[in-house]
């Protein structure tokens, strides 16, 4: 501690997570939060992260130095790849260690490591041929591959050059760690997931996991209740990744109709990895109206991004895993009627929790996107949400940071 404050070194990547992650923290109480990043030199930058909170520390030495450090006393891992894992390596028994799993962490294979939770199947019908098939196309051409090998030769020399010039890789650095994947998880105190599913499969398949729920704080309850009267646009889904499952949400929405002056807003910024990274690949194959779409291109500022937000009374979202969970979160509490499809486990653990909302595949019908959420329903999930945000205070999270420490350091 510091000055009789809990202190939280934080581990992050150049994620645009981090800024909101980041203003989470920094409301707590009685809280010095450090988010410290190594950089292998003065000439590196992030890509995404734009913050004055962030110290980068430049002597690798000294930045693994702080994992033992006496002061700090959580070490809190805002997402964990596994070019992190060699961290574990430097922490020392006195720490409490915290992680925030991310969809990235738990469903995907990383390096040499398997997906933490077992194999699941992440796209419908539709989404996977379509997928399969690009990926065959891209293969497959032999053009492209030219094409590809050719622009790579002359962009060599520039390569070199900036290489030369930078010193450094925006890329994250591989250091295998001493631990093993078992052993890293064993060390892992608590942990929040924002799917409480998630969290107990991975107890489930591994033993090894002991890890407490961590009331990962909420800050925004002094949200109003939002009563939407006329029907107005439709959010579809939250990024460009394959697994939102695009396009089989729209082969049921080309089924419905909205009225004139109704758009369907489609985030296609985010998630690069889906449709070659190219938001025009799906925009031709959704077989949309265009006159009816707004393809999101560009990141938007995130009050920007709220207040578009506030145009919306309808959002399919359309993927299986856990998944784009801020946006629905915000579209519970802000009077949003919200379908995903039945096989969803956020479909699933919403109807657990109590929420009012709908499947694609039986109530995403003309009649029902052309009515808002009833009132009742409306003031239902806004106060089930609100018991969640109780449940994860500011003041919950403190008492169990303090609590927790005491035990680390008098056991």
């Amino acid at each position: 501690m510091i000055n009789n404050k809990i202190v939280i070194l934080h581990v992050f990547i150049d994620g645009m997570h981090f800024h909101k992650a980041a203003d989470i923290y920094d409301s707590l109480p009685n809280v010095e939060n450090l988010y410290f990043f190594y950089a292998p030199s003065k000439n590196f930058e992030f890509s995404k992260i734009k913050d004055s909170r962030v110290k980068f520390i430049y002597n690798f030495k000294e930045y693994l130095s702080y994992f033992s450090n006496p002061d700090i006393d959580v070490i809190l891992f805002q997402s964990l790849p596994y070019h992190y894992y060699y961290l574990f390596d430097y922490i020392d028994d006195s720490k409490f260690v915290v992680w925030w799993m991310w969809g990235y962490d738990i469903y995907n294979g990383q390096g040499e490591f398997p997906a933490l939770i077992p194999e699941m199947e992440l796209y419908k019908p539709l989404t996977k041929q379509f997928r399969e098939q690009l990926m065959e196309k891209t293969k497959l051409s032999l053009t492209a591959q030219i094409e590809r090998k050719i622009s790579w030769l002359i962009r060599l020399p520039l390569r070199v050059v900036v290489k030369l010039l930078r010193k450094h890789k925006n890329t994250p650095q591989v250091i295998k760690a001493r631990k093993t994947q078992d052993e890293i998880l064993a060390r892992i105190d608590a942990s929040y997931a924002p799917l409480d599913a998630d969290f107990f499969r991975i107890k489930e398949s591994h033993t090894c996991f002991h890890a407490e729920k961590f009331p990962n704080p909420i800050i925004e309850m002094d949200i109003p209740i939002v009563l939407k009267k006329n029907a107005g646009n439709i959010l579809i889904n939250h990024s460009l990744t394959y697994t939102v499952n695009h396009l089989d949400v729209f082969q049921v929405l080309r089924r419905t109709q909205i009225c004139e002056g109704r758009k369907f807003i489609v985030p296609v910024s985010y998630g690069i990895y889906g449709y070659n990274g190219n938001p025009e690949i799906l925009e031709r194959a959704s077989r949309m109206d265009p006159e009816k779409m707004i393809w999101l291109t560009k990141i938007l500022p995130f009050e920007e991004y709220k207040s578009l937000l506030g145009t919306v009374t309808h959002a399919v979202f359309g993927m299986l895993r856990q998944q784009g969970m801020w946006n629905v979160n915000l579209c519970l509490r802000t009077g949003v009627k919200i379908y995903l499809f039945k096989d969803s486990i956020v479909y699933r653990e919403l109807k657990e929790r109590g929420y009012v909302c709908f499947s694609i595949e039986d109530d995403l019908t003309t009649e029902s996107l052309s009515s808002c959420l009833s009132e009742n329903d409306t003031r239902h999930n806004y106060y089930t949400f609100m018991k969640r945000c109780q449940e994860h205070s500011l003041q919950n999270c403190i008492n169990f940071l303090e609590n927790r420490i005491a035990m680390k350091k008098n056991p």
